[in-house]
């Protein structure tokens, strides 16, 4: 009887001290309510988002438009959104998008009414990108980051990284890059051949398939960045063998030549039969090759030269080409490192109207 009391009140000690010890840890080491319902917020945004992606697939393109353009430049965007790119929006094959500054040349965000602006006319045509890179003279970079944005949502054959004072015959574009033009290792755009260390494409207008663009991404940590692309580019296609280069200065017209005065452009009866990009093209010179283009005649079939690299050098790049040159000279950096240069504020490229 005495044994059998004993061994019930230590089983009642046994079990009050257990739930002491249970309520303990659970005062402990239970989240309080507002803790529970972040914990339990953050794994349904989680599955959402993981769900999202298993079902988001990505948009089959044959070209990427990547158009580089300074914060304030306005007036350029809206002559590109009023004049040849009306042709990329009624493509289901192509996509243009404007990238500018979301940063300040040393990495900073952008903030008060400069970003106010641009979020604004971001949310208003949906085709400008605020790039979250430093800002203003730092092109490498940007570019990386553009064909990051560009790979994550889209799968391009082709990706075009441009300068917003460039008028582009689309649909010929389009058509060359459909039928006529190498899938793989292939480069073209406007040859720089006077220098035998320094011969490359000029950024302004470069044009690339995607296995170029892959290479870059897959070595972004081993990349080195300077402030030109150009240069940088120029160093990341010295591993990529057997590259097809297409040297089309006749045709792309960077200099402007033919194209500088308004009385010439004005005598022109066309435009994209004999040409497919014209640089500087500023707002109203835009709006003048657009309306010209309007009443080409859209049944003459233009000629498609064939690949070709009419240059006594071959492509290199030396950066120290360019050590006496303060504008255009840059130590390299790795580009992973989201390198800045002691460079200040926006850069408007050549001026023009």
């Amino acid at each position: 009887m005495f044994r059998s009391m004993v061994t019930t009140k230590t089983i009642v000690k046994l079990v009050l001290i257990l739930s002491f010890v249970i309520t303990c840890y659970i005062m402990y080491n239970t989240p309080s309510r507002m803790e529970r319902k972040a914990i339990i917020s953050e794994y349904l945004k989680r599955t959402r988002n993981s769900s999202s992606s298993l079902r988001k697939t990505k948009k089959k393109l044959l070209l990427f438009v990547g158009i580089h353009s300074a914060p304030s430049r306005l007036d350029r965007r809206n002559a590109i959104r009023e004049t040849w790119m009306k042709e990329s929006r009624r493509n289901p094959n192509a996509v243009c998008r404007f990238f500018t500054d979301g940063q300040d040349p040393k990495g900073q965000a952008l903030q008060g009414e400069e970003r106010i602006k641009l979020e604004s006319e971001s949310h208003v045509y949906g085709d400008l990108l605020l790039a979250e890179a430093p800002g203003g003279v730092n092109f490498a970079v940007k570019y990386l980051w553009m064909l990051q944005w560009a790979n994550e949502r889209y799968d391009f054959q082709y990706f075009l990284r441009l300068d917003d004072d460039y008028f582009i015959c689309f649909q010929k574009l389009m058509l060359e890059l459909a039928i006529f033009r190498p899938k793989d290792k292939f480069q073209w755009g406007w040859l720089h051949c006077s220098i035998k260390d320094a011969t490359w494409l000029d950024e302004a207008f470069y044009l690339v398939s995607k296995d170029i663009v892959m290479s870059f991404l897959s070595r972004r940590d081993t990349l080195l960045c300077f402030v030109w692309e150009s240069q940088a580019i120029g160093y990341w296609i010295k591993d990529i063998p057997n590259i097809k280069t297409f040297a089309d200065n006749e045709r792309i017209i960077h200099l402007g030549t033919g194209f500088n005065s308004k009385k010439n452009v004005l005598r022109r009866k066309e435009i994209c039969h004999s040409v497919l990009a014209v640089h500087k093209s500023y707002p109203n010179k835009m709006r003048v090759f657009w309306r010209i283009y309007q009443k080409e005649d859209k049944t003459t079939s233009s000629h498609v030269p064939p690949i070709s690299y009419d240059c006594q050098y071959p492509l290199a790049m030396d950066y120290m080409v360019w050590r006496e040159k303060k504008l255009w000279f840059s130590e390299p950096k790795l580009c992973k490192d989201n390198p800045t240069w002691n460079r200040h504020g926006e850069y408007k490229g050549r001026q023009g109207s």
